[in-house]
C-alpha cells in the first residue's frame, strides 16, 4: 500500500498486482487479499488506517485538534468547503429533528439502518446519499410506434427538501435505448438508498416479479390472490384497514 502511494498507482493496476501475486503464491493465496478494497480492510482491521485531515491551500493551517471543527482558515479567512458543500451537509449541520414527523429522508428508518450498517461512509456527510429513479417513456409521442427508452436519473438526497429535486440536481446516469425494457445489468459504485418508479418498472429495477399470483413485493408469500376467469384477483385486503 505504501509503494502505491510513493508511485500514484491506479486502483486498478493495484488489483492486477495482487492478482499476478495470488497467481504466483498459490499456497499464499488465502492471506493475500483479492482487491485493493480488501486490502483497506485488512489495514484498518490491523489499525493501521489513515485519517484525512483538511489543509489551506495556501499552507497555513491543518485541520486537525484545536482546527478541526473551524469551518474557515484562522489565518487568511478563506473557507474550508467550496460554495455549496454547505448544502450537501444540511442533513447532518442544520436538520432539526424533534418528532417522528417524516420531513427529510434522513428521518426514515432506511437511512438511519444505512448509517448503522456502514459507519465509516456515515462519518462524512458530504458523502453523497443517491436516490434512483427510472422508467420507460416513448420519445417520439406516437402511440402507433412501439418503441420506448429508459433515462436512469440519480438525485442526491443530502441537500434539503427545497433543493433535492429541482432539475438543476438531477443526473442523468444512463440512458438506455430498448424496444421494451433494459435487458442488461450494470454496475453502480454508490450509495442507493431508494428509487422512485412505477408499479410495473418495479420489476426491472428490483428483481421482483410484478406479475402473477405473488406480485405484491409487500406481502411476497403471504398474499391472498385467486384465479378468477383467466385473471387474478387479490382479495382480503380489508384485514389491513384499522
Amino acid at each position: 500500500m505504501h509503494v502505491k502511494v510513493l508511485n500514484g498507482w491506479s486502483n486498478k493496476s493495484f488489483d492486477i498486482l495482487l492478482e499476478l501475486l495470488r497467481a504466483a503464491f498459490p499456497i499464499c493465496s488465502s492471506t493475500i487479499p483479492s482487491s485493493f478494497y480488501e486490502a483497506k480492510r485488512k489495514l484498518r482491521d490491523l489499525g493501521l488506517g489513515y485519517e484525512t485531515i483538511h489543509a489551506c491551500k495556501y499552507d497555513c493551517v491543518l485541520y486537525c485538534k484545536e482546527f478541526a471543527d473551524l469551518q474557515h482558515y484562522p489565518t487568511c479567512g478563506e473557507p474550508r468547503y467550496k460554495k455549496g458543500s454547505a448544502d450537501m451537509r444540511w442533513h447532518r449541520d442544520k436538520r432539526v429533528e424533534k418528532d417522528d414527523v417524516l420531513r427529510h429522508p434522513a428521518n426514515a428508518e432506511g437511512w438511519k439502518h444505512f448509517d448503522s450498517e456502514f459507519p465509516d461512509f456515515a462519518s462524512d456527510p458530504q458523502n453523497v446519499r443517491l436516490v434512483l429513479a427510472s422508467d420507460g417513456f416513448n420519445p417520439f409521442g406516437q402511440m402507433s410506434t412501439s418503441y420506448s427508452m429508459w433515462p436512469v436519473v440519480l438525485l442526491p438526497y443530502n441537500l434539503p427538501p427545497w433543493k433535492c429535486m429541482k432539475e438543476t440536481n438531477f443526473f442523468i446516469s444512463l440512458l438506455i435505448p430498448s424496444p421494451k425494457s433494459p435487458g442488461q445489468f450494470f454496475q453502480l459504485y454508490a450509495a442507493l438508498l431508494w428509487t422512485i418508479n412505477d408499479f410495473p418498472a418495479y420489476s426491472d429495477l428490483l428483481g421482483w416479479n410484478t406479475k402473477g399470483y405473488q406480485s405484491c413485493p409487500i406481502c411476497m408469500g403471504d398474499r391472498s390472490s385467486f384465479g378468477i376467469r383467466g385473471r387474478i384477483s387479490f382479495m382480503g385486503h380489508r384485514r389491513y384497514l384499522p
